[in-house]
């Protein structure tokens, strides 16, 4: 389980997609949290976790009532973290949670499983793992972590909404851009620190190289002709329109700047 202190809840740092379907009470039944940063993962755990089961329901968990101090000290019996200890992702683990989802909570207003380093698991285990998640009861959340998403099966990931957590905040990924000494203009270091999900190298390497900055700035144009009208969008999305590969690539790019 993981070992979060109340400091460490106040440090939390939530991708804004996050925040807004916690705050609008519109949280997927399944989510998957892609990135190698375990700590980071678990306290967005711990932060989804809290705000579902907060007695005062005003959002994101208050930390005071006394369902969020028992998330927060990881003794809340209806957040259940499953193939944790020696044992590890069993198929005997995986058919506990189906038969045991259909219970009613315990003491809180839901149940959440959570799965950390989910690519552990077999083939055979994710695919029992997927009869779970595909019909779930009524609030019930499954909460998955993996380091890359494409360790898991194309069903599983068919089923889960996915958040990319970085390593590093915007912020640090711009003050590394900003000590190589290079020319790099504070709109291009923030747009590259964007479209890397903060990965200082993949950054470096987006402004280095004219072709795929010259796609990142496609993207932007397409990111702010969505706020100008019709005109500008389509005007915008010309330079794709007969590469299909480049249109995929800044719908993309698109879509990380939207969720910042």
């Amino acid at each position: 389980m993981p070992q979060i202190s109340l400091a460490d809840v106040g440090t939390i740092t939530a991708p804004p997609s996050l925040i807004t379907m916690i705050e609008q009470k519109q949280l997927v039944h399944a989510l998957l949290l892609e990135g190698v940063n375990q700590l980071q993962s678990d306290k967005l755990i711990t932060l989804i976790a809290g705000s579902v089961m907060c007695e005062k329901q005003q959002g994101l968990m208050c930390c005071t009532c006394t369902a969020c101090k028992k998330i927060i000290a990881s003794v809340h019996s209806d957040v259940i973290f499953v193939g944790e200890g020696e044992n590890g992702y069993k198929k005997d683990a995986i058919r506990t949670v189906r038969s045991t989802m259909h219970h009613s909570p315990h003491e809180g207003r839901a149940k959440i499983y959570v799965f950390r380093n989910a690519s552990k698991m077999t083939g055979e285990v994710q695919n029992l793992l997927l009869k779970a998640i595909e019909e779930p009861p009524i609030n019930t959340y499954f909460i998955l972590t993996s380091g890359n998403k494409w360790d898991l099966l194309g069903t599983i990931l068919s089923r889960v909404a996915t958040m990319y957590i970085p390593n590093t905040t915007n912020q640090e990924c711009i003050d590394h851009l900003a000590t190589l000494g290079k020319e790099y203009t504070p709109e291009n270091m923030m747009l590259a620190s964007i479209l890397s999900n903060h990965d200082m190298q993949l950054a470096q390497t987006l402004l280095d190289d004219k072709a795929l900055f010259t796609s990142c700035n496609h993207a932007m144009n397409i990111f702010k002709a969505l706020s100008t009208g019709r005109y500008p969008l389509l005007k915008a999305l010309i330079p794709a329109e007969k590469n299909r590969n480049e249109y995929e690539k800044m719908l993309k790019n698109v879509t990380r700047l939207l969720d910042h």
